[in-house]
């Protein structure tokens, strides 16, 4: 179905992809696995023709088939991308159009694939398609910006499951979901694919799910490909010591600090909400029902639940980024504005959302240097997020996901807040990063007594980095208390949560 012969790349004054050969064949399902930054997006823009769009030259072959992507007009790619091509990005948002409700988007993708089709049955398509996504029909009706990540996400699955393409592309297309929709949507998107005979290139960090859908990975390294077989064997004997540090970092970095009882934050009767206005009326519509929370000093505590279930909505309403009600304090004191904001700090799921994109980085870093006193060597603090001081004088869009995310936390470090707010803050990370990162947030913890609260869906984090687990589901908490007695829970829905774990 693929293949793809002596492949080079080069970026204009930066990255290069280094003689790429493989094959995939048809109705194959293969892992490209690596570290941010080790050219697996770039390799699949390039795939679909979309390195046009950048300074990039590019040599070698790509067979889809009987046909050579890199020889073709772009105006051949459109259809080819239309109907043979699917793509799913890992940041939903940059590829669903805010501009349009959901609803037109599907319809749009369906007819493009298949003209022939009648609005009616195009409809009853979607629906089904939907449905099986765990998605509400009423989800047509809706913006892209009234939707989760995981959400939205979702969408973009079922929008490519629509067209039915020969060959598709996954790019990272779970690490907004929880858990328990991850590995529906897994099952879901693969045993689709199977039954349409869809070939596939699954690109992600996490090797865990590589393992479970895929039947062989292809390891990736700064542009090159260091290892590329059966998925069984390369857990079981992998010949490069890249893909060793890559499995060894599944064991994540147990938090040894003991927790002080010593008031950081506290929220009572807390709950945030929507102003819903009308020409005749304004109605409030609430996103977090009033609760109680403390934050101790040295203390992580989770917060988790599905997807829509009110995780970002808590964290937003703290920050002040969406409208709350109830007491709020640090230390037993209410704060407001810049002084609350030297306290209290968040890392947003989403770091394309939080990063200035018409500034460089070295700009940045040097705006959060504006609310603390605190002054650091902009290139040690690049090395310690697993960067080199290269990024300073580039752009965000010019760095992959994890590596803006890496940005997004060093930005965060140069403040130095007592309580931080971390929103899936290694979602975009592959795991070796992922645990340099969760050292490195430790490491913080110990020498300036810093507390996290940690919004992950990721159950692997919550059981070696937090105290304390508050578990939300439609806005309600579910479960608040200590860490073990929540995976020790009688409760049937946090059990079924629990038994969707990948």
């Amino acid at each position: 179905m693929l293949k793809i012969n002596k492949l080079n790349a080069k970026i204009i004054g930066g990255f290069c992809l280094h003689d790429i050969n493989f094959c995939i064949e048809k109705g194959q399902h293969i892992g490209l696995v690596g570290e941010s930054g080790s050219g697996k997006s770039l390799l699949s823009s390039i795939i679909l023709g979309l390195h046009t769009f950048m300074d990039c030259k590019v040599s070698g072959e790509i067979f889809l088939e009987d046909s050579n992507l890199l020889k073709m007009h772009e105006k051949e790619l459109r259809i080819m991308r239309q109907k043979d091509l699917g793509y799913i990005p890992q940041n939903p948002l940059n590829a669903l159009n805010p501009l349009h409700k959901i609803g037109a988007q599907l319809h749009e993708s369906l007819s493009l694939a298949f003209p022939k089709l009648t609005v009616k049955e195009r409809e009853k398509q979607i629906q089904f398609h939907l449905e099986s996504a765990n998605l509400d029909f009423e989800v047509c009706e809706r913006y892209p910006h009234e939707l989760s990540g995981g959400q939205n996400q979702r969408v973009l699955v079922v929008m490519n499951l629509l067209k039915e393409p020969k060959f598709l592309i996954l790019d990272e297309p779970t690490t907004a979901l929880d858990p328990s929709v991850q590995k529906q949507i897994l099952d879901f998107l693969f045993q689709e694919c199977r039954k349409k005979n869809i070939t596939t290139l699954l690109i992600t960090h996490d090797l865990n799910i590589v393992k479970h859908y895929v039947s062989k990975i292809c390891v990736m390294q700064e542009g090159k490909i260091l290892e590329f077989q059966e998925t069984s064997l390369l857990f079981q004997l992998p010949k490069h010591s890249y893909t060793k540090t890559l499995l060894e970092a599944l064991q994540l970095p147990k938090k040894q600090l003991v927790v002080h009882e010593k008031e950081l934050l506290s929220l009572q009767n807390f709950s945030v909400f929507v102003k819903k206005n009308s020409f005749f009326s304004q109605k409030n519509k609430t996103l977090l029902k009033p609760l109680d929370f403390l934050l101790y000093e040295n203390e992580n505590i989770g917060i988790i639940g599905e997807s829509g279930s009110g995780k970002t909505s808590f964290a937003l309403g703290i920050m002040e980024l969406l409208e709350s009600s109830g007491l709020k304090k640090f230390q037993g004191k209410v704060l407001r504005g810049v002084e609350f904001y030297k306290k209290v700090q968040i890392v947003l799921q989403n770091p394309y959302a939080s990063l200035n994109p018409r500034w460089r980085i070295v700009e940045i870093l040097k705006e959060a240097t504006q609310l603390s006193n605190f002054k650091r060597d902009y290139e040690e603090l690049l090395n310690e997020v697993g960067l080199d001081n290269r990024v300073l004088s580039m752009y965000p869009h010019e760095l992959s996901g994890g590596q803006n995310q890496r940005i997004a936390i060093a930005r965060v470090l140069l403040v130095r807040p007592r309580v931080l707010i971390l929103d899936e803050p290694t979602s975009a990370l592959d795991k070796n990063t992922q645990k340099k990162i969760l050292e490195l947030l430790l490491d913080v913890q110990k020498e300036y007594k810093t507390s996290y609260i940690m919004l992950t869906h990721d159950l692997d984090i919550v059981e070696s980095f937090c105290d304390r687990v508050m578990m939300l589901r439609h806005g309600d908490v579910v479960f608040y208390g200590k860490k073990e007695n929540f995976f020790k829970s009688n409760d049937l829905y946090i059990q079924s949560f629990l038994e969707k774990r990948l």
